[in-house]
């Protein structure tokens, strides 16, 4: 007869093993295994992006000037906290979608034309991104429609680059 210690400790064991095989235990830009049952609401993740080199920065909404910002994470707090807060989708090609959430709820979506990078309303190849990994845990983004990469340079604009840029993007909730 299996004493009750027993018992606990195998249903303990059992519960690590389906812990660690279920869809929970997958990165995050991993669909789960099989179909998902329709009734089943999936929500997009959010997410905040901060470039490699200084990742103190956030990538966010734009600015009084109309250009996508990036900067300390400090200074996003309030009702502005999700102008740096970002909902990624896949689309059906393999590349993602990145909708700002900004507080005033227009919901624009980063978008790339040449060198520039926008925050606009619309749909097409412009507003796509292909993930690229990068080094320790880091990745690029590539745009779709222009091939280059999102970047922040030295002068501290946000812009497409020719070369790969690495950016760190930590789940968040809204």
């Amino acid at each position: 007869m299996m004493s009750r210690y027993t018992a606990a400790l195998s249903c303990a064991a059992a519960l690590a093993v389906l812990t660690a095989g279920s869809a929970a235990a997958l990165p995050a830009d991993t669909a789960p295994p099989g179909p998902v049952p329709a009734a089943v609401a999936m929500q997009p993740n959010t997410y905040v992006l901060a470039p490699q080199d200084q990742p103190d920065l956030w990538l966010g909404d734009i600015d009084y000037y109309g250009l996508v910002t990036c900067k300390a994470s400090r200074l996003w707090y309030g009702e502005g906290r999700d102008n740096a807060v970002w909902q990624m989708t896949n689309n059906n090609d393999g590349s993602v979608s990145l909708v700002n959430m900004d507080s005033h709820g227009n919901r624009e979506r980063l978008l790339s034309r040449r060198d520039e990078v926008l925050i606009s309303e619309g749909t097409g190849d412009i507003f796509n991104w292909f993930r690229v990994a990068g080094p320790a845990g880091t990745f690029g983004l590539k745009n779709k429609a222009t091939g280059r990469y999102l970047a922040f340079n030295a002068a501290g604009a946000v812009v497409g680059a020719v070369n790969a840029y690495w950016w760190y993007m930590v789940n968040t909730q809204l």
